[in-house]
C-alpha cells in the first residue's frame, strides 16, 4: 500500500506555529486531520490532556513500540496512547457514518491492542463493522 505523507506544522499555525524549517515534519493525512489544531489530547486511561507526540523533541522509541506479534503500534507512555484514540476520527474523516451504539462501543473500549487494530482498519475500511468485527481478519 502505498501512502503519500504531507507536510505537518507540529507548532498548528491556528496555535501560533510558524512555517519554519523546526516546526515542520511529514505526517499521514489521517494522523494529521486527527491532530488538526490540537497541540494535546486525553489519554486514554484517565482523560488527562497530554503533549501529543512532537517529532523533533520527542524520542519515537520513548513513547512508541511495534508489537510484532499483530504488526501493530502501540503507545508505551501517555504521549504514545493519546494517539490510539484516532479510530472515530479517521472514520469521520472517510465520511462514514457512525451509529450512536458503535460510537459508545468505540469510545469505551479500553484494550489498547484493540483499539490499534480498529485504527488500521478504519484508514481502509467501508464500513464501521469492518473496524469492529472481531471475527474478520486482523
Amino acid at each position: 500500500m502505498g501512502v503519500t505523507f504531507e507536510v505537518d506544522h507540529i507548532i498548528p499555525r491556528a496555535a501560533g506555529g510558524k512555517t519554519t524549517q523546526g516546526n515542520l515534519c511529514l505526517c499521514c493525512p489521517t494522523c494529521n486531520r486527527h491532530k488538526a489544531a490540537r497541540l494535546r489530547a486525553p489519554d486514554p486511561r484517565d482523560g488527562e490532556a497530554i503533549p501529543l507526540f512532537h517529532p523533533i523533541r520527542d524520542t519515537w522509541e520513548e513513547h512508541f513500540e511495534w508489537r510484532e506479534e499483530a504488526t501493530i503500534l502501540a503507545g508505551r507512555t501517555a504521549v504514545g496512547r493519546t494517539n490510539a484514540r484516532a479510530v472515530l476520527t479517521a472514520l469521520r474523516v472517510r465520511g462514514i457514518v457512525v451509529s450512536c451504539a458503535d460510537r459508545d462501543r468505540i469510545l469505551a473500549e479500553k484494550d489498547p491492542a484493540r483499539l490499534e487494530r480498529w485504527l488500521e482498519r478504519a484508514i481502509l475500511a467501508a464500513s464501521v463493522a469492518e473496524v469492529i468485527d472481531e471475527s474478520r481478519a486482523a
